[in-house]
């Protein structure tokens, strides 16, 4: 899968995720620091959650990990996402929202 790369600011990329499909592959954690601390977002102070989530697109799938601040998103593995304003940045993955798309795998 390659990256989308229609804003580069140093090593600041936005990727596009209109043609991608994501589906949870590991439900959300809090993010935290060596000490076990939960991280923050600098600014809002915002609690930061990491999720594991599957990409798929034409070229094949990845598994990425994608960092969220505020509430953790109501998500399960399984469950199709959607992922609005993700930006990769150093090799992390930073997202504006994650939520769910459709029903989770125990709800079929």
């Amino acid at each position: 899968m390659r990256a989308d790369r229609s804003l580069v600011k140093g090593q600041l990329v936005r990727r596009n995720t209109e043609r991608k499909q994501f589906t949870v592959s590991r439900a959300p954690e809090p993010r935290t620091d060596q000490a076990g601390r939960q991280r923050t977002e600098k600014g809002t102070g915002a609690p930061q959650w990491q999720l594991q989530l599957v990409a798929m697109d034409e070229t094949g799938a990845e598994v990425i990990r994608v960092t969220v601040a505020g509430t953790p998103p109501e998500v399960v593995p399984g469950q199709p996402v959607q992922v609005v304003g993700l930006v990769a940045f150093r090799g992390s993955r930073t997202a504006a929202a994650v939520s769910p798309t459709g029903p989770t795998r125990s709800s079929r």
